[in-house]
């Protein structure tokens, strides 16, 4: 972030009481709406990211799903897979919770990909 965004995002969010920053929302509506010790899907978690870290202390069974090979380095995941980005390689109502961050922009096809969800 370069100084202006980061001095323009003090200046008029910041500095509100009640203002929090989008990764903190996010974790909360997590909290509010994945079960506890569910087993959860997390659709292009990466090789990390603050989603996969955060479910991985509120989920039972974290599993990633990813189209890049990378996905098999991320940490938080109980296991990784990757695949076409067509098809998901699981069984119906296998999962309580299948969420994803950042990721719906760069699906290829949007109607198979809620679909499969």
């Amino acid at each position: 972030m370069s100084g202006w965004q980061k001095e323009y995002i003090d200046k008029y969010y910041r500095r509100l009481p009640d203002w929090k920053d989008l990764t903190a929302q996010w974790h909360e509506l997590l909290q509010e709406n994945v079960p506890h010790n569910a087993r959860v899907l997390e659709i292009g978690p990466g090789p990390s990211s603050d989603t996969s870290q955060y479910l991985s202390n509120i989920s039972g069974h974290l599993v990633g799903l990813d189209i890049d090979p990378e996905v098999k380095q991320n940490k938080w995941l109980d296991e990784a897979h990757v695949y076409d980005g067509q098809r998901f390689p699981f069984p119906d109502n296998h999962f309580d919770a299948v969420v994803s961050c950042w990721v719906n922009e760069h699906v290829e096809n949007p109607e198979t990909h809620c679909r499969e969800i």
